[in-house]
């Protein structure tokens, strides 16, 4: 599953190149890279049919890591801001984001400023594929169901801090969990995942 959150509440632009913050937004809060690795994570809750709740963890977006090529990564449910509220740890089998792509995989160790781009987060040709979209990306054990199929997925509370509204938490309503297609994997959050955003801004 991925969460993809909308650009005009937080993205991964900062430093001198901010898109939206400061007197732009709402919050007149300014954006930098510390900010992303300083608490920003997600919470998700997710249940079976017979609407138990199976597994509740939250998410890290980005820490300091010392076994990361760039020295930052999501430490997931594990360390950092993640933690694993009902379930076993085991039960999350993988997962990702989209800043921890952007250092790691496309190697854009970027700690000052993120790649300059317009009103309209246009490639800067010189970072090609750097995702603008905060995103979290998970893979859990389908074990969790084998009593009772999929139920939904809840997330309790986002946190931004800042974000471009003003408020630091969001507490989001889900009206429906669509699983991501089997063709889009961790690995490829950097490349099904955008040519998945690409083809959603051409509609």
């Amino acid at each position: 599953m991925a969460l993809i959150q909308p650009l005009t509440l937080v993205d991964n632009s900062y430093g001198a190149n901010a898109i939206g913050w400061g007197s732009a937004a709402p919050s007149g809060k300014n954006h930098k890279f510390k900010d992303l690795k300083g608490s920003d994570k997600a919470r998700f809750s997710i249940s079976d049919s017979a609407e138990n709740v199976v597994f509740d963890f939250t998410l890290d977006y980005i820490s300091t890591s010392e076994q990361a090529p760039s020295g930052f990564a999501s430490p997931g449910a594990a360390s950092g801001e993640g933690n694993v509220h009902s379930g076993s740890a085991g039960n999350l089998l993988a997962w990702g984001t989209s800043l921890d792509y952007n250092f790691n995989n496309l190697g854009y160790v970027l700690t000052k400023d993120s790649p300059a781009t317009d009103e309209h987060y246009t490639e800067n040709p010189d970072y090609p594929g750097w995702l603008f979209e905060v995103t979290y990306e998970f893979q859990i054990d389908g074990s969790l169901f084998a009593e009772n199929d999929f139920g939904g997925l809840t997330i309790p509370i986002l946190h931004n801090s800042p974000n471009k509204a003003g408020k630091n938490k969001v507490y989001p309503e889900v009206d429906g969990v669509i699983p991501e297609p089997t063709t889009i994997v961790l690995v490829s959050i950097g490349t099904g995942l955008v040519g998945w955003l690409r083809r959603r801004e051409n509609l």
